[in-house]
């Protein structure tokens, strides 16, 4: 008889042991399933964030570069001058530089989108004047988008104001029936 009961308390305590055996080995399942679920969702919010970022890039370049420098066209940032014969007189624009952030900037005047269509470089001309200070004077137009001020420095709380003026050289030859045009963008860039 007391064979019989060990036998019985033997069989009971083998089939608690292997019931925890299964419940540890459920348990170990449901948390390597868990860490696998948590390490996907974990992935595709890192692919979702810097997918958002990388597309997002140039308008947090520009609302960045906007709460330091204050860029105002006055007469837009637009290059077309067409037709031009010999008797143009010539265009200005206006461009204000402002620095609203709290230390110095550093930026560059680009013409970009460039499109030239004179054969020479010195036929159409361009001079810059930062408050009414001559930087440059009669240079030829570029006939590729290029930086026309490079590395200019301006402090906290400064304003710049440009005038780019366009104009044709002295020895520009058009025949009459022959129109010469430039196209571009003036675009400033904080450095």
């Amino acid at each position: 008889m007391a064979s019989k009961e060990l036998e019985k308390d033997f069989k009971e305590q083998y089939y608690i042991l292997k019931e925890e055996e299964q419940r540890e080995q459920r348990n170990k399942v449901l948390i390597l399933i868990f860490i696998c679920v948590l390490s996907m969702i974990v992935i595709t919010l890192n692919i979702l964030f810097f997918t958002y970022t990388r597309n997002n890039d140039e308008e947090s370049l520009s609302a960045y570069i906007d709460s330091i420098l204050k860029v105002t066209y006055k007469n837009d940032s637009e290059i077309i001058i067409e037709n031009i014969s010999s008797d143009w007189t010539g265009e200005t624009k206006i461009v204000e530089v402002k620095n609203n952030g709290n230390v110095d900037a550093t930026y560059n005047i680009n013409l970009e989108n460039v499109f030239n269509s004179f054969e020479a470089d010195a036929n159409l001309i361009f001079s810059v004047k930062r408050n009414n200070v001559v930087l440059i004077n009669n240079e030829p137009l570029p006939i590729d988008s290029k930086a026309i001020v490079s590395e200019v420095l301006i402090p906290a709380g400064e304003t710049h104001l440009y005038q780019i003026i366009f104009s044709s050289a002295d020895n520009l030859e058009i025949a009459q029936e022959e129109t010469k045009s430039f196209r571009g963008d003036i675009k400033i860039v904080l450095k």
